[in-house]
């Protein structure tokens, strides 16, 4: 007979991500919104005389579309910290790249403090190894995360 072993609950669990108010098919329709009065109004230049025009909206037009590339390359970015009573798991997603530390829980700890901006900044550190946590929230979740991770972290300071 085999015995399950039980999984712990964790102490701590936080996830977040980014937000995004369009949607890639929002995007794509604004896009094609801005083209369309872009090269409705240079048409209307060309006809005038102006034709010089044309290649610099077709180019505002390209910048539209590469600054909607860029944003969509960051759509799935997420960060989560899931933390038990015995090991904790940090994961981020920026772009492309993913970041992990995981670890045991008693020798991980945090450090607060602020960045160049003086905005707060959260660090945790195991091993060698030291990550920013919180870099999607906003200050004031990041000062509420501060409060939970000294709960289950021992906190250092620099």
């Amino acid at each position: 007979m085999t015995h399950a072993t039980p999984i712990e609950p964790p102490l701590l669990s936080i996830a977040t991500y980014q937000n995004r108010s369009l949607s890639k098919r929002g995007r794509r329709l604004w896009l094609v919104l801005i083209a369309a009065t872009v090269f409705i109004v240079a048409s209307g230049a060309a006809l005038a005389g102006a034709w010089i025009i044309l290649p610099f909206a077709g180019f505002e037009v390209f910048l539209v579309w590469l600054a909607f590339h860029i944003l969509a390359r960051h759509d799935l970015d997420y960060e989560s910290l899931v933390v038990t009573k015995s090991d904790f798991k940090w994961e981020l997603r920026n772009g492309l790249e993913t970041e992990l530390l995981e670890g045991v829980r008693d020798w991980a700890r945090f450090c607060r403090g602020n960045n160049k901006f003086g905005s707060s900044k959260i660090q945790l550190m195991y091993g060698k190894n030291t990550v920013v946590v919180g870099r999607l929230m906003s200050a004031s979740q990041r000062g509420a995360l501060e409060g939970q991770m000294a709960l289950v972290f021992r906190c250092v300071t620099h």
